[in-house]
């Protein structure tokens, strides 16, 4: 739990802010854009009660463009606000990226920055507007959705990676499995529940649903691996940037979603 006596340290996703400020400033100029960018980082971690602010920024390809080339290519050739790509480059000029990988999106790095054992006296909090934050088990600020600073635990944000990895996400371009989506993997979830009774879904469960559905394996650790953001407190399975490190073998598992995880698909994913 958060207190008043508590420094706030904002990690907040230069993406979003980025594209957020050039489609608001798109009959304006660049020094319009740029202003806008500081006063949406300005009243982000206002709202918040930060004292410092950090910014997080994607530098190109990542991982996930190695793994599954057709990541993110379902926005080539969309109209996107004019300034969003020169935008983001004045970012990575103007704000030092901490923990700095260009194989990293900005989700993973500010995610690995929120979950590192840093012994500090700060609490970190990840201001995103981004749903994929629900994967991962720290203070997230979305200032779309609610006034309050929510925090994920590790079962929720794992329950989150399976559906992702299951349902796929049609915004980021990799899809799961054809027209599964929040009642069929809630149908799915409870028949495997059934057969195992004990409460929880493995990875050898997704993997032979997959197959069961004619995927072949190597579609099914793409999706996996386009869908998982990368934070310390992942399994350490999953915490590889190229497939061939993965080992199957390696079960990892979710518990059943409760009501809060469904309530959030249904309404945000």
């Amino acid at each position: 739990m958060i207190t008043d006596k508590d420094k706030i340290v904002a990690l907040i996703d230069g993406d979003v802010i980025a594209y957020r400020a050039a489609a608001v400033c798109e009959e304006g100029d660049a020094d319009e854009v740029i202003q806008t960018v500081k006063n949406f980082i300005r009243r982000w971690a206002t709202d918040i009660d930060a004292s410092k602010s950090i910014v997080f920024v994607s530098e190109g390809d990542n991982f996930r463009h190695d793994i599954y080339p057709e990541y993110k290519q379902n926005r080539i050739g969309k109209d996107k606000p004019r300034f969003a790509s020169s935008t983001k480059e004045w970012m990575l000029d103007n704000y030092t990226q901490v923990l700095s990988d260009p194989r990293l999106e900005a989700d993973d790095r500010l995610s690995m920055y929120a979950t590192e054992d840093h012994g500090l006296d700060e609490v970190r909090v990840i201001i995103t507007t981004d749903k994929d934050m629900r994967q991962v088990p720290a203070y997230v600020y979305n200032p779309d959705y609610s006034v309050l600073i929510d925090r994920y635990t590790q079962d929720e944000c794992m329950q989150m990676l399976f559906y992702q990895w299951v349902c796929g996400d049609r915004v980021d371009g990799y899809y799961g499995i054809d027209n599964f989506g929040v009642e069929k993997y809630r149908k799915w979830v409870h028949r495997v529940l059934d057969e195992r009774g004990d409460g929880r879904i493995s990875s050898k469960d997704v993997l032979e649903l997959y197959k069961d559905k004619g995927y072949d394996e190597k579609y099914c650790l793409q999706q996996l691996f386009c869908a998982t953001i990368k934070h310390n407190k992942l399994p350490e399975v999953l915490k590889p940037l190229e497939i061939n490190g993965f080992d199957q073998e390696q079960e990892f598992y979710t518990p059943i979603g409760e009501t809060r995880f469904w309530r959030g698909v249904k309404a945000k994913v």
